[in-house]
């Protein structure tokens, strides 16, 4: 089966990508596909496992209407963990990513940062809309001496 490159959904697997998940929503004559996957590395030494998410729209032709790449390293800043899923939900497709931060200090909570990004096919591109809330991160002094 022959497929022009352009209407893949994922990556070339020249750097060892692994789809961690991939969900497909139809409404009307767009087609959306959002694809979290993984990579080990890049061309460039040093560079650790990444995480990318790859957002493609498409109309009932197959033609490409809008693609988004996002990409993160997986071990970002000083985030000790992040989990990403996708899910439908009504009418699009439901990014969560969930960050945990491990503050250096044993009297102090991590903190915790719930983003949620909704991605809905529009007629000429993706309709994105994103929320986040923090909690945790608390520090009780009261033990310390």
């Amino acid at each position: 089966v022959r497929v022009p490159a352009e209407q893949l959904d994922c990556p070339r697997p020249e750097h060892g990508a692994k789809v961690l998940q991939k969900e497909t929503l139809a409404q009307g004559d767009r087609r959306l596909t959002v694809v979290l996957l993984r990579t080990e590395g890049g061309s460039s030494p040093g560079h650790g496992p990444r995480l990318h998410l790859r957002t493609v729209l498409r109309d009932a032709a197959g033609k490409l209407v809008d693609m988004q790449v996002e990409e993160w390293n997986e071990h970002a800043s000083e985030r000790d963990g992040c989990e990403m899923t996708v899910r439908r939900k009504g009418t699009g497709l439901e990014l969560r990513t969930r960050c945990t931060t491990y503050l250096n200090h044993p009297f102090c909570q991590p903190t915790v940062t719930l983003t949620t990004t909704t991605l809905t096919p529009g007629p000429e591109k993706v309709g994105v809309s994103a929320k986040e809330t923090v909690s945790g991160g608390e520090c009780d002094w009261s033990d310390a001496d």
